[in-house]
């Protein structure tokens, strides 16, 4: 039987495979069935970190486990389990996401591109830096320093795409979501929100 399962597997692959290699030459790809037939999982122990002393196991470069790590890095600096979930708390929830999507921009396929900024990513160092820049009616996170120059502050604000320094090999990328809007339902109480959108 185990002989057997193992066979199926191998001819459920081969389909598979040739199936992906099809559609992919049909739509201008270049796969081809050696890349399948060369193509080996690379497996490491998951990437570790914290939040709030509990280990975090997630998955390196080029998935955003890093950038999960990052964003409760940020998230870390609020005592969140004690305030709840306030209008305050949910805003430094974007602010800390917007910063984390900022982060992934910098990410690639560590077998092919090496960002030498990458590994402070997912530290707490580089968290209580960024922190610094979520600006709400506190001011600054209660473990940041009491003086900040070169920050401008402002009540509960967000703020336009280029604060949150991504980084992009192409600039403008005239992407088709850009300056349009995303309508989000909320599956619960199937409210709308039509807002806009900078990819």
């Amino acid at each position: 039987m185990f002989a057997g399962s193992l066979s199926h597997i191998r001819r459920c692959q081969g389909a598979i495979a040739e199936s992906l290699v099809s559609k992919i030459q049909q739509t201008g790809g270049v796969a081809t069935l050696d890349d399948f037939a060369a193509y080996s999982v690379f497996v490491q122990p998951a990437f570790e970190g914290s939040y709030r002393g509990k280990k975090v196991f997630t998955s390196h470069p080029p998935t955003s486990g890093i950038v999960l790590l990052h964003m409760l890095n940020l998230l870390e600096h609020y005592d969140l389990p004690k305030e709840g979930l306030t209008p305050l708390n949910l805003h430094r929830l974007v602010e800390a996401m917007k910063f984390a999507a900022a982060a992934r921009t910098r990410l690639g396929d560590p077998a092919y591109r090496v960002d030498e900024n990458t590994a402070e990513i997912p530290t707490k160092e580089f968290a209580a830096k960024i922190a610094l820049n979520i600006t709400d009616v506190s001011i600054r996170p209660k473990s940041c320093p009491t003086k900040v120059t070169h920050v401008r502050f402002f009540q509960d604000s967000t703020h336009d795409v280029d604060y949150y320094n991504p980084v992009y090999d192409v600039m403008e990328d005239h992407g088709t979501v850009r300056h349009h809007h995303l309508k989000i339902a909320n599956s619960v109480y199937l409210d709308i929100l039509d807002a806009p959108v900078h990819s």
